[in-house]
């Protein structure tokens, strides 16, 4: 339904989820977090068995149909098992918020409880008032009894005596009455706190099962939902959203509906199956080379179920084979973006190489476009050249290059201007000058004049593509690495600029990325340092402990991980040198 689950359209490849739409291929967030993904190991240690083993026994706990308890749900043994759930590292907590929520629901019905146990108590006071107010409204029996006979002194003492007693019963009523109204307001005011503590648990109940099902946790959802219906029994549990809310507007604008505990039990199950379907699919098309549609079928079931065991067992062999696939691609969009279309083609025919379905039509007809595009102009420019329209030369010659800067059709329309001798001469000392003083970033701005001016000088002509290559290679590194950096990947952005630096130390950008990168990483940075040191040194375990601890800093460290190989080959030699057992 778009807003209630994730739903990735194959077509158009993008994921639709809370009403907004993304394309999965081109998303930074998610390239991040799906390649940290495959490069991750499997989740079966003996720890993640025994979580998804404690998980599975909640189920049966929860289960109507639980054998152990005589086909009744076992809600105490429940809760305990979510206790001993939360302690896995996988669980990150989630099971003791639903064992706390429990807990608060029945504090609440305690108090509930001890609240009634008063107002018993309260009420057998207030029926006592009501009788003891009723006993003081009649006459008084002690009163003497009227005389006919005496004076008229001796006649007025009963209208005294009867006056007196009016005033004492309309005393003690008036106490009475305000007695009943104190009790009846206690009585009122303890009903009032049971009623809110009950709705206060059960909406926290119902908040929290939404958060789990956002959260994509949906064997939390299911535990939560069943243990809901054991507390409240209100015809389905609908869920009860502020009106107007961003929750409410979710489902009723999609799904039509306010939706109930039993829908989310029913949408947690769903996810799970399409889950489990969807990594039977990868299993089926990576048997069978087919990268492409594995590598899709792969993103499905992690967009949906990244949490799920499904998703998390898949081997390492396979994510690195859709890794290398994934890789590749992206290299194909980033040389596009780039319009390096050279780089781009070599990338399509590595893909179709990697992956027998990758679909080549869409990439190929982009270059071809961008080329026929720029030798159009350029065949412009030579014509405008002849004409003696030296400003329309140079515009279709800067529009060529814009679209394809290595064109090599540009050297032909250089040899239409080979007359204006003098330009050209200018323009190879410029590029003469600037390639001594390193400036190959001034270079690259100006590219279209300097391949024009040296189409004729091969060994010039190869230098200026290479600076044209590596600064192109060198801007590549920096976007990816600043995509990493904007999804909290601040360590692997330093590596990647990190491996270009290796190659390209002069160029300014990349210091600075990289000293950018090195100060929000410095411990890091440090402890790869402190062990490559040690290597040269010759000192095996101290140089193999401190990658250890860079590892554990940034556990998918290329760095790291090539330092511990090489110090575990050199300590651990495949073959004994000869002449020893």
């Amino acid at each position: 339904m778009g807003n209630v689950l994730p739903l990735f359209d194959p077509s158009s490849e993008t994921l639709i989820f809370e009403g907004q739409m993304w394309d999965i291929n081109d998303n930074r967030i998610f390239n991040a977090r799906f390649e940290k993904y495959l490069n991750a190991p499997p989740a079966d240690s003996a720890e993640d068995q025994a979580y998804r083993a404690t998980m599975e026994q909640i189920r049966q706990a929860l289960s109507p149909h639980n054998k152990a308890k005589g086909s009744r749900v076992d809600l105490n043994g429940a809760v305990a098992l979510l206790e001993r759930a939360s302690t896995f590292r996988q669980d990150g907590r989630m099971s003791e918020s639903i064992a706390n929520a429990v807990y608060r629901i029945w504090l609440a019905r305690k108090q509930g409880r001890e609240l009634e146990l008063a107002n018993e108590r309260l009420r057998r006071v207030r029926s006592d008032t009501v009788r003891n107010a009723e006993l003081s409204s009649r006459p008084s029996q002690l009163r003497p009894a009227n005389s006919s006979s005496g004076t008229s002194g001796t006649q007025a003492q009963p209208q005294a005596a009867r006056a007196e007693d009016m005033v004492g019963r309309l005393s003690a009523a008036g106490e009475y009455a305000t007695r009943y109204a104190e009790i009846q307001a206690k009585i009122t005011a303890n009903e009032g706190v049971m009623a809110v503590s009950e709705l206060e648990s059960k909406l926290e109940f119902q908040g929290l099962m939404v958060q789990f099902f956002m959260q994509r946790r949906f064997e939390h959802v299911i535990a939560a939902a069943r243990i809901y219906t054991e507390f409240y029994n209100d015809g389905g549990g609908r869920l009860q959203f502020k009106e107007g809310s961003d929750a409410s507007n979710m489902f009723k604008d999609v799904a039509g509906f306010d939706p109930t505990v039993t829908s989310l039990d029913s949408l947690a199950n769903e996810a799970i199956q399409d889950t489990a379907q969807a990594i039977e699919a990868f299993d089926f098309l990576i048997e069978k080379g087919e990268r492409a549609s594995a590598s899709k079928r792969l993103m499905e079931a992690f967009i949906l179920g990244e949490f799920l065991p499904p998703v998390q067992t898949v081997s390492l062999e396979k994510k690195q084979s859709i890794l290398e696939f994934v890789r590749a691609y992206n290299q194909l969009l980033s040389s596009l973006e780039v319009k390096d279309y050279a780089l781009a083609e070599e990338k399509v025919n590595a893909l179709r190489a990697l992956g027998q379905d990758f679909d080549h039509s869409k990439p190929l007809a982009a270059i071809n476009t961008a080329r026929l595009t720029s030798n159009m102009h350029v065949q412009t420019a030579i014509n405008e050249g002849l004409r003696g329209n030296e400003q329309a030369y140079k515009e279709n010659i800067a529009a060529a290059t814009q679209i394809w800067p290595t064109n090599p059709e540009l050297k032909t329309a250089f040899d239409s201007m080979a007359k204006q001798g003098n330009r050209q001469i200018q323009t190879i000392n410029d590029l003469d000058r600037l390639i001594a003083t390193r400036s190959f970033r001034q270079i690259n701005t100006d590219k279209g004049r300097y391949i024009a001016a040296v189409v004729d000088d091969p060994k010039r002509q190869e230098a200026l593509t290479e600076i044209i290559t590596n600064i192109t290679t060198i801007d590549i590194a920096i976007q990816q690495a600043r995509k990493l950096a904007e999804v909290g990947n601040t360590y692997g952005a330093w590596e990647t600029v990190e491996q270009a630096f290796k190659e390209f130390p002069d160029d300014p950008p990349l210091s600075k990325a990289r000293s950018d990168y090195a100060t929000e990483v410095a411990p890091f940075v440090s402890a790869l340092k402190q062990a490559e040191e040690l290597e040269e040194r010759g000192q095996t375990g101290a140089g193999l402990a401190w990658y250890l601890k860079s590892r554990q800093m940034y556990p998918a460290s290329s760095y790291a991980a090539a330092g511990i190989k090489r110090l575990v080959d050199r300590s651990l030699p495949e073959q004994a040198p000869s002449g020893q057992p």
